[in-house]
């Protein structure tokens, strides 16, 4: 399973934990010590369509 992505602040951050308070741990993707806490209505979920493949950019194939 894929770890949740949101945008904050116009960055692309990874969920580590939700709160039962609506609070998030989240951490700026390619970064796991800086870690924010943040309520869920500041975040703007990241939605893949299901049926996303990948896409090879290979040229040789």
């Amino acid at each position: 399973m894929k770890a949740e992505e949101v945008r904050y602040n116009g960055k692309v951050y990874t969920v580590i934990h939700k709160y039962s308070s609506g609070y998030c741990e989240i951490s700026e993707s390619g970064s796991q010590f800086n870690v924010e806490l943040v309520h869920e209505t500041n975040l703007q979920k990241i939605d893949f369509p299901s049926n996303q493949q990948e896409i090879n950019t290979d040229p040789k194939t």
